[in-house]
């Protein structure tokens, strides 16, 4: 009989992404995979070329503030559970790998009331709020930040961070010739994550003129924020999300300017890419991505501009501030760029099955 395992994430793709390699790497192995997320389409979409069978389950969304959706989506949460349970015992995987989001609590609680050994893995430098209520319900929590406190009786083992072997084999010929980069200029990679960002947009097109005269700029708008009156702008190319060429572009991009969340920052340092980093607000978040940012500044891989203090004119002098000085920015990458952490959680995960 085949052996097989169960992923689960989601909400974003930073709570995807970083279990491809994972996926392929055991489908290598001869494992049949599985992946557990919520019915927003996104861990599909993102899964659509693995080897992977998808399963989608209800879940509520974990909210850190007072809402009356809270009262619904607390009812959602023990439906979840039942539901993952039921594909958990026709499934039978010998493993749970949850990356964390809303929809993987369900799942890894299934898994626990089945005795099926769990790994949360936490990407950023303090756990979310799935995680943390995710942790006494699993086996072992890896985490891709070295000294990342993480209050939990659980065994906690320091791992890095999984990273896509196709970002490694990107092309920057083959990106300049996508997205009609000229040989004189530098390109800058402009991406507000898996679901765009208004003001990051709003900010780049009011300095769009500016940007042009010293950069090829590559603009991912999200869903539904593609503006066609700027198409013809040259020195501009926007897409509302790239899948395949994506390696490409980043082999080709000489600057990235987007949100500091952790599976892009790491990606980012490991490429040796140099960041304008626009962390999402506490208004919205925990402030995670803030702290990950901080970190980057710190270690001199990055410049952070707060989503309060955005404008178009800040975030121009943030890009030329990098451009100017562009090598000096590439050879501190590339002292300190990390590697990828996907044969360390295999061994781990095999450990646990034996």
């Amino acid at each position: 009989m085949t052996d097989r395992l169960v992923f689960t994430g989601g909400g974003t793709a930073g709570h995807v992404l970083p279990a491809l390699p994972l996926i392929e790497r055991f489908s290598e192995l001869g494992w049949d995979a599985h992946f557990i997320g919520s019915k927003s389409g996104l861990e599909a979409r993102l899964l659509a070329d693995m080897p992977v069978v998808c399963h989608e389950i209800t879940c509520g969304k974990l909210r850190r503030y007072f809402s009356l959706e809270n009262f619904i989506d607390a009812l959602r949460v023990p439906v979840g559970v039942i539901q993952a349970w039921a594909i958990l015992r026709c499934v039978r995987p010998r493993l749970v790998f949850s990356k964390g989001g809303y929809v993987s609590l369900p799942v890894v609680v299934a898994a626990w009331l089945l005795k099926i050994p769990v790994i949360v893995h936490e990407s950023d430098r303090s756990a979310g709020l799935a995680n943390r209520m995710a942790f006494p319900f699993a086996t072992l929590v890896c985490t891709s930040f070295k000294g990342s406190m993480m209050k939990t009786r659980t065994r906690v083992e320091w791992t890095g961070m999984p990273l896509r072997r196709t970002l490694f084999e990107g092309d920057a010929q083959a990106g300049r010739r996508f997205i009609d980069a000229p040989p004189d200029k530098p390109v800058v990679v402009v991406v507000g994550g898996s679901l765009g960002s208004t003001l990051l947009n709003i900010a780049v097109r009011e300095v769009l003129f500016e940007l042009t005269q010293r950069a090829h700029i590559v603009h991912i708008c999200g869903q539904g924020q593609v503006d066609h009156s700027f198409d013809n702008v040259r020195g501009y190319k926007q897409f509302e999300y790239l899948k395949e060429p994506w390696g490409d572009v980043l082999a080709a991009a000489d600057l990235v300017v987007g949100r500091a969340g952790a599976t892009m920052l790491t990606e980012l340092m490991a490429l040796g890419i140099p960041s304008v980093l626009i962390p999402l607000g506490r208004a919205a978040s925990r402030g995670e991505q803030i702290e990950n940012a901080r970190h980057a500044s710190r270690q001199g891989v990055a410049r952070v501009l707060l989503e309060e203090a955005l404008s178009g004119q800040r975030l121009a002098r943030e890009v030329f501030e990098i451009l100017d000085n562009l090598d000096d920015w590439k050879s501190r990458l590339d002292v300190q760029r990390p590697t990828d952490a996907s044969p360390r959680i295999e061994r781990l995960m095999l450990e646990l099955v034996s």
